[in-house]
């Protein structure tokens, strides 16, 4: 753990034909290195990579099950991500959209404009993944959480989750980046969704 990469290096390494940015980490210093920790919880191959953190509360666990369904859920034990038989998921915040419903942003982020990264359902349970691209007065200024949630709605979306956005937003495709990440370049990022052939 503690080790970082980019979008596109996690799906070369993994032989993905698609890729996006996950969830939510920082950076502390241990023993004098630098370490990417994870916030929240993350699940690769249905366990989870470190012991449950419910901290600090609202944190919702995303991604999906061994049939491949969108999962999603705002945890406060372990059971509740083990009960959603996950396969692979990743921990953010907040929930845009649970059951075709906007669901209320924090304050702080309310008339922010960003770059995005968003995975959700449709009633289907087809999944719908989006990045939107920000911090660029030439390109894209990003997109409000709550511009989001309308424009998720007009497209039929049932439930949606906001993942780590800014400069780590990017998305890989059949072996480049399509997206325009804000920082110039990919960020490298504690984890990903990638989707394999």
């Amino acid at each position: 753990m503690g080790e970082v990469e980019t979008t596109s290096e996690a799906a070369k390494r993994k032989g993905a034909i698609f890729a996006v940015n996950g969830g939510g980490f920082y950076y502390e210093t241990r023993d004098g290195k630098k370490y990417a920790q994870l916030i929240g919880n993350t699940v690769i191959d249905g366990k989870l990579v470190e012991p449950f953190n419910g901290y600090p509360g609202n944190l919702f666990f995303a991604g999906i099950n061994k049939d491949g369904e969108a999962i999603g859920t705002v945890p406060k034990t372990e059971k509740d991500i083990t009960k959603l038989n996950p396969y692979h998921g990743v921990s953010f915040i907040p929930v845009l959209l649970k059951d075709g419903e906007k669901l209320v942003i924090p304050d702080e982020w309310i008339e922010t404009k960003q770059p995005r990264t968003i995975i959700g359902k449709y009633a289907n349970d087809d999944l719908i993944i989006l990045v939107i691209d920000g911090r660029q007065n030439d390109w894209s200024s990003g997109v409000t959480l709550e511009r989001l949630q309308d424009k998720l709605l007009e497209l039929g979306v049932k439930d949606a989750y906001n993942l780590d956005g800014g400069g780590s937003s990017a998305m890989y495709f059949n072996g480049e980046i399509l997206n325009k990440p804000s920082d110039g370049k990919e960020r490298p990022v504690v984890n990903n969704i990638v989707i394999l052939p």
